[in-house]
């Protein structure tokens, strides 16, 4: 089944770009992707469409809500059972 592609174009792409900005950057989202990846099992590809969803949904609560970026809010802390 084919996906069918949503919303602006442009605004797909440069989100795109700044996921891959970001993974390659930024430790928290670096972090994100290689969860994906290592633990999940994801191709890279899928990992950033992932994360590049999560980017979206901390832009759109970062201007609904009018508050700055938390690392915290952002990563679940990964804690191995012992």
């Amino acid at each position: 089944m084919e996906r069918l592609k949503r919303g602006d174009a442009k605004l797909r792409k440069y989100m795109y770009l700044a996921t891959l900005t970001l993974v390659g950057t930024n430790p928290v989202f670096r972090q994100l992707h290689e969860n994906n990846v290592q633990v999940k099992h994801m191709s890279k590809q899928q990992s950033v469409f992932k994360v590049l969803g999560k980017l979206a949904r901390i832009l759109v609560g970062m201007v609904q809500n009018g508050s700055p970026f938390t690392p915290e809010k952002t990563v679940c802390s990964y804690v191995q059972a012992s």
